[in-house]
């Protein structure tokens, strides 16, 4: 038995491929004993959105039924598994295909401890970086909160204002592999939904993230929040990032993703901003990444590119993406 890609041999832009292998595993499941009584061998090559879940379902559903299941990604040429499944080509041992990152995840095995160890934040840079940024700001000041010079952390929380499925899970696969205890993206906020659910993957997991009609319901019930991203349209970006600002107590960051805001209302959330000590990322920014901690949308692309750029380990640097309006982008980078 070989599963393939689709007619044509192209990667799916659009199929959830994590969805398509689960009706595939209940179809093998209810045919478990025909399969052991045949000696069948199943051979899956699978690329597109989310095909590291789909992979993990099928390796799974493998060991669960005790049929032999070889599994590989892009990586593996679509046609390579037909000369495999024909005893034509030697099939790669399991060994050698987890010995990556990206094989790792794609397999659930982000927790081995071959993996080398993220470095912890070095105190006394931190220290020395703060009291660089009161020099330049100027002695005699006032004190800077952390907000303003620490936006994110491995434990920052958000949430996304929009019905953004796909920001929100390249974010969750961003936390997997930065190995965050939990999920960067608290909730959602979609004033145009009633109260729901929505299942999305951690991992390998699949968790419940609560999606909200009204934002102070979503504030009081997640007072550990601290960010709001924004995917606001043009037309409401203005209105509701001015509604964020009055919970300023407890959100601090806010990253506007929308372009096309008018300069005289852009002064007045920065000025009201300014006054409430809340930091705006934007507006018309395409994100940033903090590596190992956070990310904003979908900054950095694919999870392919995350894992091949490394910007899962945690660093001293930063990633700056820069959208058409340079100069604001370069404002914010300072």
């Amino acid at each position: 038995v070989v599963s393939t890609q689709s007619t044509g041999g192209g990667i799916a832009n659009f199929t959830n491929v994590a969805s398509t292998f689960k009706g595939i595993v209940r179809a093998l499941t209810d045919f478990k004993q025909q399969l052991i009584n045949t000696k069948v061998s199943i051979y899956v090559r699978r690329g597109g959105p989310n095909y590291q879940e789909g992979l993990k379902v099928m390796k799974n559903c493998g060991d669960m039924l005790g049929v032999p299941m070889h599994v590989f990604g892009p990586e593996i040429h679509m046609t390579a598994i037909v000369g495999m499944a024909l005893g034509k080509t030697p099939v790669p041992d399991n060994t050698e295909l987890g010995s990556s990152l990206k094989d790792n995840f794609l397999l659930g095995k982000h927790d081995i401890h071959r993996r080398t160890p993220q470095p912890t934040c070095n105190e006394p840079n931190e220290k020395r970086a703060r009291w660089e940024l009161e020099k330049r700001m100027g002695a005699g000041k006032e004190h800077y909160s952390p907000s303003q010079y620490n936006l994110y952390d491995k434990d920052t929380t958000c949430f996304v204002y929009g019905l953004q499925i796909k920001a929100v899970q390249g974010m969750l696969d961003f936390d997997c592999s930065c190995r965050r205890d939990k999920p960067s993206v608290t909730g959602i906020i979609n004033p145009f939904s009633a109260n729901h659910n929505i299942r999305l993957y951690f991992g390998h997991k699949e968790i419940n993230v609560p999606v909200y009609k009204n934002m102070d319901d979503a504030i009081k019930k997640h007072p550990e929040v601290s960010v709001i991203i924004s995917f606001a349209s043009l037309r409401s970006a203005y209105s509701s990032t001015m509604s964020m600002l009055s919970y300023s107590k407890q959100i601090k960051v806010i990253a506007i993703i929308a372009e096309g805001i008018p300069e005289n209302m852009t002064k007045k959330i920065n000025k009201l901003a300014a006054e409430k000590g809340v930091s705006i990322v934007g507006p018309a920014t395409v994100g940033g990444v903090k590596p190992g901690c956070f990310k904003i949308g979908n900054t950095g692309g694919m999870l392919d590119n995350i894992l091949k750029s490394k910007l899962y380990r945690r660093v001293s640097g930063l990633c700056v993406q820069i959208g058409r309006n340079e100069q604001r982008a370069e404002q914010h980078s300072q």
